[in-house]
């Protein structure tokens, strides 16, 4: 079952080979919801939407209808939190690793009520032309695979991420958690995603599951932060 799929997966990436199969995984996928894809440009033509290779590595998905509507659905998850921290006022927000938009460009309508401004950062050059393109209401900026960000000293009321801890080393998810901190204002709300207990199945050995039971950081290598 799940369990032998996972280990499939560890032996992949261990054996570098991981990234043939993801690269034959994005042909079918990409194959497959063409037509929907499709229909969904007819109806939205007013929604941008991202060039094939940005979206699937960074949500290993390209179905457009996807795209938007799980966007909006995972960015509620922050903004309600948000609302439920800090009453309607201006307030400025931090996407630490933004990727292709499909959070952040959901953030200001979410919150309505505030005066909102929003500056997203990525790691990928390519990933930040686009969003700086298509989105041009947000702010955007690169940043490096290690702090400080590149923005200056502004500081900000609220800074999240979506799944970005799950990508980088034990070193790099420390020296960001402290910099994003140092980022906040006085009273700021950080906001992040993790793999934590309800993930425990992506655990295949022994030396995983204790690891992870003794509040360790587990590792999974041989693979490109």
């Amino acid at each position: 079952g799940s369990t032998i799929k996972y280990k499939l997966l560890d032996t992949l990436r261990e054996t570098g080979a991981l990234k043939f199969v993801d690269w034959l995984k994005y042909w079918a996928h990409r194959i497959h919801v063409m037509p929907s894809n499709k229909a969904f440009n007819r109806q939205n033509p007013d929604f941008p939407t991202p060039p094939f290779h940005l979206a699937f590595d960074a949500y290993n998905n390209v179905r457009w209808e996807s795209y938007q509507k799980m966007g909006k659905q995972h960015a509620s998850i922050f903004t309600d939190v948000v609302q439920s921290r800090i009453p309607p006022k201006a307030v400025s927000i931090l996407e630490w690793g933004c990727g292709p938009g499909r959070l952040i460009r959901h953030m200001e309508a979410l919150l309505d009520g505030y005066s909102v401004e929003v500056t997203g950062t990525d790691y990928n050059d390519r990933t930040i032309d686009w969003c700086k393109e298509k989105l041009p209401n947000i702010e955007f900026a690169l940043n490096d695979l290690m702090p400080p960000l590149t923005l200056g000293d502004n500081t900000y009321d609220v800074s999240y991420c979506f799944s970005v801890f799950t990508h980088v080393s034990e070193e790099a998810q420390k020296a960001w958690a402290h910099e994003l901190k140092r980022r906040l204002n006085p009273g700021g709300v950080f906001i992040c995603t993790t793999h934590g207990d309800r993930c425990q199945h992506l655990l295949t050995s022994k030396e995983q599951v204790d690891t992870y039971n003794a509040g360790d950081v587990v590792l999974k290598g041989n693979d490109v932060e």
